[in-house]
């Protein structure tokens, strides 16, 4: 039995990389995986505005490798993230902006746009609201800030 795609391609355009620099952009998608080396780590989508292109940054969830997703979540919120437990709903980071910094990268021989750093800007800046104090949605449940 044959199974078809079936679809109507668009015009070719030329893709435009990302250009390299600060960017804001807008959490799409925050997923739990583990690392090719079998890490826990957390994936954030991220689409840049106003280039709607897309990003993925990754942040480790394991042992003292947690100090990149307590920046990023720092970043998203607004809100400095305490040490010892904490928990997060994911929901509450999707649809929110943050700044990154955006470098090229050599990719399987093509030139790729990738997050490189984010930046944490002052407590409850544009685009950032504070987490409500009852989140329920764990990310960890153990991780040690």
């Amino acid at each position: 039995m044959s199974r078809y795609i079936k679809s109507n391609f668009p015009e070719d355009k030329e893709f435009e990389l990302l250009p390299e620099g600060e960017h804001i952009v807008k959490v799409e998608a925050v997923t739990e995986k583990q690392s090719k080396s079998g890490n826990d780590m957390i994936e954030f989508e991220l689409k840049s505005i106003p280039e709607g292109q897309l990003l993925w940054l990754y942040a480790l969830n394991t042992g003292n490798n947690r100090w990149m997703l307590k920046k990023v979540i720092q970043a998203i919120t607004g809100v400095k993230q305490p040490h010892g437990d904490v928990s997060i709903d994911i929901d509450d980071l999707i649809g929110r902006r943050m700044k990154v910094v955006v470098e090229h990268e050599l990719y399987n021989g093509q030139l790729k746009a990738k997050v490189k750093d984010v930046i944490v800007q002052e407590e409850n800046s544009p685009g950032q609201t504070t987490l409500s104090p009852d989140v329920a949605s764990i990310i960890s449940d153990d991780l040690p800030f």
